[in-house]
């Protein structure tokens, strides 16, 4: 009578690891926290995060760098960063700012490094582009984790224009 008790509870138990493992395969992996997307903006960015706002599938995550203010829409699901869009820049932020841009361009070691500064990473490579609104440079920048960042700074200004990531 024992034997087949401690045999009934252990099906039961075993069932219910199943079924727990089916349930775990079939939702996928667990969201990320408000806290661990700050985290990653930061040490990605080297900005302060000014505020985060939480949606259905994104953390809408404000931040504020060097060149200006920028709200980044992160994925709930991936913690992968979907979109990063600039609010509006240093000079628009900064009344006393009225020096007017010199008209030289920038090198390319400078784009290198202003894009450096914004993404912290491993210099793949950079070119020039002129086509488009303002002629920029796109620095390419290899992550550790296995991304790449593509960091357009505009070669008059040395403003940080868009960043991009693929995987």
């Amino acid at each position: 009578m024992n034997g087949k008790i401690v045999i009934g509870a252990g099906a039961i138990v075993l069932a219910v690891l199943v079924l727990w493992q089916g349930w775990s395969l079939w939702v996928g992996p667990s969201a990320v926290t408000a806290d661990q997307v700050k985290e990653q903006v930061q040490s990605q960015y080297n900005g302060e995060v000014l505020g985060m706002e939480e949606t259905d599938d994104y953390y809408l995550v404000s931040l504020q760098l060097d060149t200006g203010d920028y709200a980044i829409e992160v994925s709930k699901e991936s913690g992968e960063i979907v979109r990063m869009t600039r609010q509006s820049t240093q000079e628009e932020n900064s009344d006393s700012s009225t020096e007017e841009p010199s008209g030289q361009p920038i090198t390319e070691q400078e784009a290198a490094e202003i894009a450096l500064g914004e993404v912290e990473g491993e210099l793949d490579d950079v070119d020039y582009e002129s086509s488009g609104e303002a002629p920029a440079f796109l620095v390419e920048i290899e992550r550790g984790d296995g991304r790449e960042a593509t960091v357009q700074v505009h070669a008059i200004t040395g403003e940080v224009l868009s960043i991009s990531w693929d995987d």
